[in-house]
């Protein structure tokens, strides 16, 4: 049977104040079935609600224990009666003063016990021991993603040139804008973050060739470069409480606000495609993509001023991310009912980039077996296509380590497309 992990605020500002702290933690371990794991330093800091008295010392430990909340509420109290706490005065002096702030994910709401602790949040001399010994295991069960919202915008001009009757050559230029905006929980303050930039832009390039050996059989080869969108001033937005605004790295006047930049790639294509005419009025189509992942194998993302990343420079985090490459098929068929009307039906296998292990909740992938229709509209140089597709997503079985994240995930999707083209020529 698992054992608890339970942490625990210590808190004395009479006489010996240290000394009190540290004979509250060995009575603590001196209990059959408690095993102290960490401990935090020691804080100073000013009293809370009854200001007439002197500072306090405040400290966190994490302990192992095979007892209830319960249990641990009478050890704590009788160690804080061994060590002459009084409880004359509210939020007044003690001589020593230890509450359970988390019991491992257990939420607990009785007369004389709440956990996690209603007040955890708001009291700074709490947070910031909590912080430095918290291995983020429990927190609130929430999403990890809350909200996540992605735009892309292309502008791509092509230019193409016939080089025989059989063969021409066509290539682009790719300027992308985007933005986002991503809520995410951060597990370790019990709160939010907010990413957002409505400015991000990228370039890029691709080209192609198209053959023609007969006048049944059309065959293409494309490539697209990558594009890589920068996110340069976007603005960070860290929705916890007031008091963890230092704590952070911020001002107290800044909002729980910083700027950040990051990258997010949109990788390198290659498709080769194949179209064959059976009768004048019906051919059958095919093609395969490959779509280079590997390169996207970690988001950095650069704060400001925040510390809130997790690596040496704590204003900068590294999430990894681990794509590979993938590949998708597609198979197609369409049949001219009239000179001006075409019905389009499909089908395409698409290869998710990364294994389960590496399954991130944000942007989730599965390998997908999707079926595909369309009608397609001639008027004289305008051409209207309608499309739609439904995908039968694979479930998959969840094991991301390092996000703590498991369980089945699951999911269908529905598209619908509208095309419009001109022909002048």
């Amino acid at each position: 049977m698992a054992k608890n992990r339970v942490y625990l605020s210590l808190g004395s500002n009479i006489g010996k104040r240290e000394e009190y702290i540290q004979k509250a933690i060995e009575a603590i371990e001196k209990n059959e079935g408690i095993r102290v794991l960490k401990k935090s330093g020691l804080y100073e800091t000013t009293p809370v609600g009854y200001l007439e008295q002197d500072l306090f010392l405040n400290a966190v430990i994490k302990i192992e224990t095979d007892f209830s909340a319960s249990e641990i509420l009478k050890i704590i109290n009788k160690i804080e009666a061994e060590l002459d706490r009084k409880r004359e005065i509210r939020w007044g002096p003690r001589t020593i003063d230890i509450d359970i702030l988390i019991f491992s994910d257990q939420k607990i709401n009785e007369p004389n016990l709440i956990v996690p602790h209603k007040e955890m949040m708001n009291r700074l001399f709490v947070l910031v021991p909590l912080i430095e010994i918290y291995d983020g295991e429990y927190y609130e069960k929430e999403e990890i993603v809350q909200k996540m919202s992605l735009k892309s915008y292309f502008f791509q001009p092509i230019v193409s040139f016939k080089l025989a009757d059989w063969v021409s050559l066509g290539g682009s230029y790719i300027y992308a804008r985007g933005s986002v905006d991503w809520d995410k929980t951060i597990n370790q303050v019990g709160g939010t973050l907010n990413l957002s930039d409505k400015k991000a832009t990228g370039q890029g390039f691709s080209f192609g060739f198209y053959f023609q050996p007969n006048d049944k059989l059309d065959v293409s080869v494309a490539y697209r470069s990558p594009v890589d969108m920068k996110a340069k001033n976007g603005v960070a937005t860290f929705n916890v409480s007031p008091a963890l605004y230092t704590n952070l790295g911020l001002s107290a006047t800044s909002g729980g606000k910083d700027k950040f930049s990051a990258t997010l790639p949109l990788v390198d294509e290659y498709t080769i495609g194949a179209t064959y005419k059976v009768t004048p009025k019906w051919q059958v189509s095919a093609d395969f993509n490959y779509t280079g992942w590997s390169t996207y194998n970690r988001l950095v993302i650069d704060f400001e001023n925040a510390k809130a990343g997790n690596q040496a420079d704590r204003t900068i985090s590294v999430v990894p991310k681990n794509f590979k490459n993938s590949i998708s098929l597609r198979f197609g068929t369409q049949y001219m009912v009239t000179d001006r009307i075409a019905a389009r039906l499909g089908y395409y296998f698409d290869e998710s980039p990364y294994e389960d292990k590496d399954f991130i909740p944000e942007t989730p992938s599965f390998d997908n077996n999707v079926i595909t229709g369309g009608l397609g509209f001639k008027f004289n140089k305008f051409n209207v296509d309608v499309s739609g597709a439904y995908a039968l997503m694979r479930s998959r079985d969840v094991k991301n380590d390092y996000l703590g994240f498991y369980g089945q995930a699951k999911g269908k999707a529905f598209y619908f497309g509208l095309g419009l083209s001109y022909n002048p020529f």
